[in-house]
């Protein structure tokens, strides 16, 4: 299937740094393969941010994060049908992750991870910061990416409710927090 791409351009204001509000989503991005690497294995993506690929055994939990979360767990969420939705700004943003917030609550809680041992009031949403970003917003999906310019509440919810679950398998089990030495997730040097 040959790549699409659409451009918007919302009537919404820049953010800070960026001169117009444009949204590009780009579907059929190419499959990068899906095959599991040991952990602190790096792996490089074609795509920013990454839409499929060779990944960890270990994902990321369903949840917000303050702190970048290694490609190589996002791309096992992206797998399970998750929406990744990370942002890169200067100066720091606090509008974007809470605009992420609100598209996520206006989605509303996947069936499928309600009948998770843990899942009530959740979906298989991840939100996070990410430095190596072009552009400071971007979400993907499963062979699919948004970027932004801009916060566009409309696109927001429309790419979640486009591309969520897409992935090849649809899983909403706990994943683990990079970030909790309790997790078992080692600490992997750069």
């Amino acid at each position: 299937m040959a790549q699409v791409v659409t451009v918007l351009h919302p009537d919404q204001e820049p953010l800070p740094g960026e001169t117009e509000c444009v949204v590009t989503i780009t579907e059929n991005q190419p499959f990068e393969g899906q095959t599991h690497v040991p952990v602190c294995d790096p792996v490089s993506y074609q795509t920013s941010p990454p839409s499929s690929g060779n990944h960890w055994p270990v994902w990321a939990q369903f949840k917000t994060y303050t702190t970048p979360v290694p490609h190589q767990m996002l791309v096992h969420n992206l797998e399970h049908g998750a929406v990744l939705m990370l942002h890169d700004c200067e100066p720091a943003c606090p509008e974007v992750p809470a605009a992420f917030e609100a598209a996520a609550e206006a989605f509303g809680v996947d069936p499928l991870c309600v009948m998770s041992p843990s899942g009530a009031d959740r979906s298989r949403i991840v939100i996070a910061p990410d430095p190596t970003l072009y552009a400071p917003i971007a979400l993907s999906a499963w062979r699919t990416t948004y970027t932004a310019t801009c916060i566009d509440p409309p696109s927001l919810l429309s790419f979640i409710e486009d591309h969520y679950g897409k992935g090849t398998e649809a899983v909403c089990a706990d994943g683990k927090d990079p970030l909790d030495p309790a997790s078992g997730v080692p600490a992997c040097s750069e």
